[in-house]
């Protein structure tokens, strides 16, 4: 492989591994269960089951969009860590980071790829 290229499976299993034990080193739980795709213009992390149980009260209680916006907050200061797990592993610059929550406990940490 040249400079640029690299294993997707590989590099899929490794942004996967580290987007999950930033969550829980932060948040004090991961996701259950995760999975990134890479392709030519994009990464992106699908993360189900996201929430803490504190968190899952409150958006039982119509809260949804208290976790919403604390969580954005949170991406908000981290955004660095986590482009710096995809960019070490794809190789290439990160030129937009985005993340989302829905309510019923799926998470994503979209990249897209200059």
């Amino acid at each position: 492989m040249g400079p640029t290229e690299f294993d997707r499976a590989a590099a899929s299993a490794e942004i996967t591994k580290a987007i999950v034990a930033l969550h829980r080193e932060y948040y004090g739980r991961g996701a259950t269960r995760a999975r990134t795709f890479i392709n030519d213009s994009v990464v992106f992390c699908l993360m189900e089951d996201i929430f803490m149980p504190a968190e899952r009260t409150l958006i039982e209680a119509g809260k949804y969009a208290t976790v919403q916006q604390t969580r954005s907050d949170f991406q908000d200061a981290m955004q660095g860590r986590f482009v710096e797990i995809v960019e070490q592993h794809v190789r290439r610059q990160v030129a937009a980071f985005l993340s989302q929550t829905s309510s019923d406990g799926y998470g994503i940490e979209f990249f897209v790829l200059r």
